[in-house]
């Protein structure tokens, strides 16, 4: 990110998560380690909140992914919606992955809230998962392979 002249500015926002396995909850998911992740414990779509206490310019979102080590429950459709609040979201992107592995990232410059003057200004950003690999698994005929243990 450095290299592009990009800051991190994840530390700035409070997130949540729709659910979470115990471990493996937002701690692991803002780790910088791709071998801590997050993993939900509950019914789709999942969701992820990132809300900031002030409008803030995100030039991108960056997700990290890896088909070959869970590739039941990797995400392969995720909506992206960003407003001021919950009540205002509009939706920025929708990102279809087939296998993906490494990191993905989502370009922002759809962002526009009523008092933005430029791209990527917002309060709240909202990853909607919608659809999981093993939804293609069994669309395809093939059978789920079960998810390794971690």
């Amino acid at each position: 990110m450095e290299e592009r002249g990009l800051i991190d500015i994840g530390n700035l926002a409070s997130w949540s998560v729709s659910s979470y396995k115990v471990g493996l909850g937002v701690e692991a998911l803002c780790e910088d380690d791709p071998a801590k992740y997050w993993q939900s414990d509950g019914p789709q779509p999942h969701y992820i909140d990132i809300h900031f206490s002030k409008r803030v310019s995100v030039e991108r979102l960056s997700i990290y992914t890896d088909f070959g080590l869970d590739e039941s429950y990797t995400p392969s459709k995720i909506q992206i919606l960003s407003g001021t609040g919950y009540q205002s979201l509009q939706e920025v992107v929708t990102v279809d992955l087939h296998e993906p592995v490494g990191w993905c990232h989502v370009i922002m410059d759809a962002i526009r809230d009523e008092y933005a003057t430029e791209p990527g200004i917002c309060f709240y950003i909202l990853l909607l998962i919608s659809q999981c690999c093993f939804e293609n698994v069994f669309n395809t005929n093939r059978s789920p392979q079960q998810p390794p243990e971690r």
